[in-house]
C-alpha cells in the first residue's frame, strides 16, 4: 500500500500531503498578517490560486524551488526588486520552513507507522502492509498529525498536550508574539478536538482545532477592550439623564430639540449595541484562550449568525451617528441663513438620519454574503462602502461649519457698522 501522511484535514499520499500542507503554510502563515498583500489562497489538492481569478491561474506550492512563480505571484517586491518578481527572502524563508516542518512531521509518522507495523507483525505473526493504519493504537490515543503550523505526536485520548510557537506563526506582527505553549486536546474518544466552522475553503464543516491564543500577547488588546466597554458605559451615564429632560419636557419638543433627542438615541444605541457585541463576541474570543469549547461556540453556525446580527446592527447605528450628525449642521445651517423660515418636515431628518444609512450597509451586506465567518474581520476594499459615507458627512459638516463662521462673522460685522453709523448721525445732530 502507498505511505500516508496525515493532516488537519486526513491521510494523504506523501506528495499530495507536502503540497497540502506547503500551501496552507502560506495561508495560515501570512493570511493572519496581511491577506492584501500575500494575494493567493488555497484551492483544492495543494495548490494556490488569486482570489480573484475564479482558480484561472494554479500554482503549485514550490517552496524550495526560487524560479517558482509562487514567489513572484504571491509575495511582495522587496525594495531592490529580484528576478521574476522580486521575493521577499525573510518571508519566504519562513514559509520554506513552514513547509520543511511539515515534510519532517511526515517522516517522523511513516518512522512511527513502520515502528508499529513490525510491532503488530512480530506479535500476531502476520505482516500489515499499510504502514500508517495502526488501528490499535488509534483506540488509545490520538494519531500523530500535523496540523497546519506544526507536528504533534500521539496523545492518550483525555489529555491535552503542549507545543511551542513557531516563530513564523505570525511574520509581520513579531512584537505580538510571546513565548507561550499552544495546546491540541485528545478527546475520551481518542480524537483530535474538533469544531464547526464555516471556513472558506470548505463550507461549513467540522475540523481540528489548536488553541494557539497563548503564542499572542493578548494583555494589550484586553485593556483598549475594557477601556473601551468603560469609556462607552461613561457615554451611557451621561446620555440617559439628557434623553430623559428632551422626553419629558413638553416644552422642548420643538424640531431643534427632537434632533438634538434622535442624535442623543442614536449615541445611545450605539454605545448599547457595541457593549453587546463586545461582551457576547469579542469576549468569547478572549475565554477561548483557556477554553477551547467558547472558541467552539463562537465560531459555529449559530455563534456566527449571532456575531454577525451584532455586528450589522453595530455598523448601522454608528452610521447613524453620522446621519443625524448631518441633520444637525443642516438644520443649524437652514435657520442662520433664514431666521424665519418655516420649520421643515420632521419626516425629511428622520429619513436622513434613520433611512439613508441603511443604504450602505444593505451593499457591505450584499457584498460580504459569500464570505464565511463573521464579519468583524474588514475587507479593506469593502470597508469604504461604510467609511466613505461616514467621510463625506464629516466633509461636508466641515463645509457647514466653516460657512456657519464666515455668515455669523458678516452679520456681526453688518450690525457693527450700523451702530458706527447711527452714533454719526447723533453727533452731527448734536453739533448743529
Amino acid at each position: 500500500m502507498e505511505s500516508m501522511c496525515r493532516n488537519e484535514l486526513g491521510y494523504h499520499p506523501v506528495n499530495v500531503y507536502l503540497n497540502i500542507t506547503c500551501a496552507l503554510c502560506y495561508v495560515y502563515t501570512f493570511h493572519s498578517a496581511d491577506q492584501a498583500t500575500y494575494p493567493l489562497t488555497y484551492f483544492h489538492d495543494g495548490f494556490l490560486t488569486h482570489h480573484s481569478d475564479n482558480a484561472s491561474d494554479l500554482y503549485l506550492p514550490t517552496a524550495f524551488d526560487r524560479s517558482s512563480p509562487v514567489y513572484a505571484a504571491g509575495f511582495p517586491a522587496t525594495v531592490s526588486g529580484g528576478e521574476g518578481g522580486a521575493e521577499s527572502d525573510h518571508d519566504a524563508q519562513l514559509w520554506r520552513d513552514c513547509c520543511q516542518a511539515a515534510a519532517d512531521c511526515c517522516v517522523d509518522q511513516l518512522k512511527a507507522a513502520k515502528h508499529d507495523s513490525n510491532q503488530t507483525s512480530r506479535s500476531n505473526g502476520s505482516h500489515h502492509n499499510h504502514p500508517s493504519s495502526a488501528e490499535g493504537l488509534s483506540v488509545r490515543e490520538c494519531p500523530m498529525t500535523w496540523d497546519g503550523w506544526q507536528c504533534w505526536a500521539r496523545t492518550g485520548k483525555g489529555e491535552t498536550a503542549q507545543g511551542s510557537c513557531p516563530r513564523y506563526i505570525n511574520p509581520v506582527s513579531s512584537q505580538v508574539c510571546s513565548p507561550g505553549f499552544p495546546e491540541k486536546k485528545c478527546t475520551e474518544d481518542g480524537s483530535w478536538f474538533r469544531l464547526e466552522s464555516l471556513d472558506e475553503f470548505d463550507g461549513n464543516f467540522s475540523k481540528e482545532w489548536t488553541n494557539y491564543t497563548s503564542c499572542f500577547n493578548l494583555t494589550p488588546l484586553e485593556h483598549r477592550y475594557q477601556m473601551q466597554l468603560i469609556s462607552y458605559c461613561i457615554s451611557i451615564s451621561f446620555l440617559v439623564p439628557a434623553l430623559l429632560i428632551f422626553w419629558r419636557c413638553k416644552k422642548l419638543r420643538v424640531q431643534r430639540n427632537m434632533i438634538h433627542l434622535n442624535f442623543f438615541l442614536s449615541l445611545f444605541m450605539y454605545a448599547v449595541a457595541l457593549i453587546v457585541l463586545q461582551t457576547t463576541i469579542t469576549h468569547k474570543l478572549f475565554e477561548s484562550s483557556n477554553a477551547p469549547e467558547a472558541y467552539a461556540a463562537a465560531d459555529s453556525s449559530a455563534g456566527i449568525e449571532q456575531c454577525r446580527l451584532s455586528y450589522v446592527l453595530t455598523i448601522y447605528l454608528r452610521l447613524c451617528n453620522y446621519g443625524w450628525m448631518f441633520c444637525e449642521g443642516l438644520f443649524l445651517l437652514r435657520h442662520l441663513k433664514h431666521v424665519f423660515m418655516q420649520e421643515q418636515r420632521f419626516y425629511l431628518y428622520t429619513g436622513g438620519g434613520w433611512g439613508l444609512p441603511a443604504i450602505p450597509v444593505a451593499i457591505y451586506i450584499y457584498m460580504r454574503s459569500e464570505d464565511s465567518g463573521c464579519w468583524m474581520e474588514p475587507k479593506d476594499h469593502l470597508e469604504w462602502i461604510l467609511k466613505g459615507p461616514a467621510l463625506l458627512t464629516l466633509g461636508l459638516n466641515f463645509i457647514f461649519l466653516w460657512y456657519i463662521v464666515c455668515l455669523l462673522l458678516k452679520k456681526l460685522q453688518t450690525r457693527y457698522v450700523s451702530e458706527v453709523e447711527k452714533f454719526r448721525y447723533a453727533m452731527c445732530a448734536n453739533s448743529t
